[in-house]
């Protein structure tokens, strides 16, 4: 048998209607899982508890030991070097000057061509997940 032909007003209306009730839904999904704003009205309606967290956070940090950084003095600089200073590899002699000079010039480019194009494959996922 044939199912009857349902009316076209009738479902331009049923869908302007579940649009409508999936907008609310999306804009009270938005309201629940706004972080900051969940914060702060946690901070307004108990403000007591969080002054005593902060302060008992701040005493426990207070209470950590001072990181030690140890120097080290050498009497002669110019005989003793210490072991990890780094130092420029010696030029390669079978290349001559002006290939040397070229590449210090087009390595910076070349690395942030690489790095823009990394930036911008691991933004993008993340423009559609949005959507």
């Amino acid at each position: 048998m044939v199912d009857p032909v349902e009316d076209k007003g009738f479902l331009t209306e049923r869908l302007e209607e579940d649009r409508q009730k999936m907008a609310v839904q999306v804009s009270e999904l938005k309201k629940d899982y706004n972080v900051p704003r969940r914060l702060r009205a946690s901070v307004q309606k108990y403000p007591w508890p969080w002054i005593m967290g902060a302060v008992l956070t701040g005493f426990l940090l207070s209470r950590l030991p001072a990181r030690r950084k140890e120097v080290y003095l050498w009497a002669d600089t110019l005989q003793q070097k210490p072991p990890w200073e780094v130092h420029p590899p010696p030029p390669n002699k079978d290349q001559p000057r002006a290939v040397n000079n070229l590449w210090s010039f087009i390595k910076p480019i070349v690395s942030t061509h690489i790095g823009r194009e990394v930036y911008e494959r691991m933004r993008r996922p993340r423009k559609y997940a949005a959507e």
